[in-house]
């Protein structure tokens, strides 16, 4: 698959015990639109349903989409 401006890689990290683990992004990109696509799908495999808001099994996903920084539409915030 042809990335059309994902960066190839999601990279997930544990906090607790310091493991990096490389998620290609082809598995998702072509099934969610975009970086909140992807974040809600992500979000929902990882997050356990009986964690809590703030307990340690939570997770933060910080995710941007294809058209980040494109100078067209929406791809970034406007400056006045």
């Amino acid at each position: 698959m042809t990335e059309f401006g994902y960066a190839g890689e999601i990279l997930k990290t544990d906090l607790s015990n310091g493991n990096i683990t490389r998620i290609p992004t082809a598995d998702y990109a072509d099934k969610y639109i975009g970086g909140h696509g992807i974040a809600a799908r992500l979000y929902w495999e990882m997050f356990p349903p009986q964690a809590g808001a703030l307990e340690p099994e939570n997770c933060l996903i910080c995710a941007s989409g294809p058209i980040t920084r494109f100078p067209g539409f929406a791809g970034f915030r406007w400056k006045s």
